[in-house]
């Protein structure tokens, strides 16, 4: 498998993932909400809908967000080829981060006050 190629599968399984991940939180939280309101009458039904409608609402722009993503990446590995996989960006679900490296004193505008 060529490494284009490999890029693009990774790319594609990682939007998968997201939008599987994303029905499965739907799906659970529905289930909830079905199982708090059982028995409730008209009002429990109608709260019911509220809580689904926005589930459904949030599992909605996850999956477009997976989608967007996975067109991003996709972009990137026929724009880069092979180096599209070295980007800090590649096959993740948001933005990356800023990463912590351990330093003793973290940074500030002032800096180290004089004397210490």
């Amino acid at each position: 498998m060529t490494t284009i190629r490999l890029a693009k599968n990774i790319a594609y399984n990682k939007s998968i993932d997201t939008s599987v991940a994303a029905e499965k939180k739907h799906t659970a939280t529905s289930e909830a909400a079905a199982k708090k309101y059982e028995g409730r009458g008209s009002s429990g039904l109608k709260q019911f809908g509220k809580e689904y409608d926005a589930s459904l609402k949030k599992f909605g722009k996850e999956y477009d967000a997976s989608l967007d993503k996975f067109g991003e990446d996709h972009a990137n590995v026929e724009r880069y080829g092979k180096d599209a996989m070295r980007g800090r960006g590649f096959a993740t679900t948001g933005r990356p981060q800023s990463i912590n490296a351990g330093a003793s004193r973290p940074a500030t505008q002032s800096g180290t006050p004089k004397g210490k």
